[in-house]
């Protein structure tokens, strides 16, 4: 973990696994599934400016089903490698 960062969760074999927070020591914050330790699975990032995304993670990134939002837009759609890719219908 990076200086400052903090973790509070469920580990195996050394790394997050299962259900943890982390929050970064610049104020983000994820909390869901971590898988060898990278977010995996069900989570939602926070933002220090609001903003989030809540959905499914791949190999630590928005990827699968989700929504973003900021203060000027939400989507909801499908992720692929952080970026949105397409909305639900």
């Amino acid at each position: 973990m990076a200086t400052g960062d903090k973790y509070e969760g469920e580990w195996a074999q050394g790394k997050k696994n299962g259900s943890g927070l982390y929050v970064f020591a610049n104020g983000d914050i994820y909390d869901g599934e971590f898988e060898n330790g990278n977010r995996q699975g069900q989570g939602s990032y926070t933002w220090t400016d609001q903003s989030y995304y809540k959905g499914e993670w791949l190999a630590d990134k928005m990827n699968g089903k989700g929504v973003y939002a900021n203060s000027e837009v939400e989507l909801e759609g499908y992720f692929e490698n952080d970026n949105f890719i397409r909305p639900l219908h």
